[in-house]
């Protein structure tokens, strides 16, 4: 198994919150940070992002949504979210990011709706879908945490590279213990 420096983290610090996560709370930190809404906090957990724009203006000529920018809506509660969910898959949109860790749901469709908008659920949910991507790989590193976004190599990079540097970030903040 390949294993790289800077993920040496993962064989020693695992720090599991609810279910058992077999991914370091840090990477998590940070998908979680890299996913979030610009005007929200990490891990806000009722948003519903449109992945196609075309769907989004099509749900902003038929729904009345709280819209935060032209593809993320603010759902507010987790009974809003249920609600407005609903109505844009009435629609047959489901290319959807959602929740605080921007689970897509056309990726991984729960039958529970309410779990991409549950935090602690999301969080169990996004690291296994992470640990799913290293158990298909073999191996820890920027490139399989960022399959997490896209295995398509054009989008798994700049994901990976910006992954890396917030890693990067947070680990300099805690050394340098701010």
């Amino acid at each position: 198994m390949k294993i790289h420096i800077a993920m040496l983290s993962f064989l020693f610090l695992v720090k599991p919150i609810g279910a058992e996560c077999l991914v370091d709370y840090s990477i998590m930190y940070v998908l979680a940070k890299n996913e979030r809404h610009t005007s929200k906090d990490i891990g806000y957990p009722y948003l519903i992002s449109f992945n196609n724009k075309e769907d989004a203006l099509k749900a902003k000529n038929a729904l009345k949504l709280n819209w935060l920018d032209n593809r993320t809506v603010d759902c507010k509660s987790l009974e809003n979210c249920q609600s407005n969910l609903s109505s844009i898959n009435s629609m047959q949109i489901t290319n959807l990011d959602l929740g605080g860790y921007q689970i897509n749901q056309n990726s991984f469709n729960y039958s529970d709706k309410t779990e991409y908008f549950n935090l602690k659920k999301s969080y169990e949910n996004a690291c296994n879908i992470v640990y799913a991507h290293y158990l298909e790989t073999d191996e820890w590193s920027w490139k399989t945490i960022a399959r997490y976004h896209s295995k398509t190599p054009k989008l798994n990079k700049p994901y990976a590279m910006n992954l890396e540097k917030k890693y990067a970030n947070l680990i300099q903040t805690q050394i340098e213990g701010k």
